[in-house]
């Protein structure tokens, strides 16, 4: 696997795609994450519809990013009442209906997508966190998958919480250990494992690179004492997989460290509360790249 520096693009559209490629190499990217919709009317939605707009603007933007000798990452990616919902939210009311219909939808967008464009990698799965569980149908998924597309296959687990001081049955700690001993991450079809990493560091406004670095060894908010990178160092150390950032990101507010998943943390703006959560990541885990 190669080094991957990318950026995630956000239901884009056609018309982007000059913007697209010229952010893309004013931030000496790589490597671009392309979406293509599948709708979900409501959180609970067993046969999810794959967007065919958003389709055909997939194949357009990936072809155009190929020309300008970027990889591409295609992902599945569940857009829940129109954008008002969040993917973490899915439950189906029937799982197994919903495997069947996923299946369907991965065979078709590798068929008419990801393998006769060449793209790079195909992200399996979004923040699914609910049916993470379900091991085996995402085993089954990824042996299907590698079967079709030549490229590698991915999967993206949702960040997680621990604290030192909620142990034992049921806390945190034996949460975060149940999601780093599925056997789904075992599966030799599954290439790299991949993280949405907006984990939660610092109760601080404005904390520096170097206070950030330290949060990343044991958070500050609410004395939690989470060890990130430990926890995820442990997904490569147990599973012997790449990992791969596949959301990294902060809003532009002060705060952004207490919510990097919330777009509006503070109403004070700053982009240097944005930009030192970023460079903590990225001296944290640069010695540690894989080439």
């Amino acid at each position: 696997m190669q080094l991957m520096k990318a950026g995630n693009l956000y239901l884009p559209k056609v018309n982007q795609i000059p913007l697209i490629i010229s952010n893309a190499k004013k931030l000496g990217l790589n490597a671009l994450n392309v979406p293509v919709i599948i709708d979900f009317s409501d959180y609970d939605i067993s046969q999810p519809v794959l967007n065919l707009d958003s389709k055909t603007t997939a194949m357009s933007i990936i072809h155009a990013l190929h020309k300008e000798g970027l990889k591409t990452i295609l992902e599945p990616y569940p857009l829940v009442r129109g954008g008002e919902g969040s993917e973490t939210g899915i439950v189906p009311k029937d799982v197994e209906l919903f495997f069947v219909t996923w299946r369907s939808i991965l065979r078709e967008i590798v068929h008419d997508i990801a393998q006769p464009l060449q793209v790079y990698a195909l992200n399996t799965s979004s923040n699914l966190v609910h049916l993470e569980s379900y091991s085996d149908e995402w085993i089954g998924l990824f042996r299907e998958i590698k079967k079709i597309y030549s490229g590698l296959v991915t999967y993206r687990t949702n960040w997680w919480v621990t604290a030192v001081w909620d142990t034992g049955s049921g806390s945190t700690t034996e949460a975060y250990q149940q999601k780093m001993n599925n056997p789904l991450f075992s599966s030799s079809d599954l290439d790299f494992i991949s993280i949405s990493a907006y984990f939660e560091l610092t109760e601080r406004a404005l904390p520096s690179v170097t206070q950030l670095m330290e949060d990343l060894d044991a958070s500050t908010i609410y004395s939690r004492g989470q060890n990130i990178f430990a926890e995820i160092k442990a997904f490569y150390d147990k599973w012997n997989k790449p990992i791969f950032f596949g959301e990294l990101g902060a809003p532009s507010r002060e705060y952004a460290a207490f919510q990097p998943w919330n777009a509006e943390p503070s109403s004070v703006e700053s982009e240097i509360a944005q930009a030192n959560l970023i460079e903590a990541y990225r001296r944290k885990f640069s010695p540690f790249k894989v080439r």
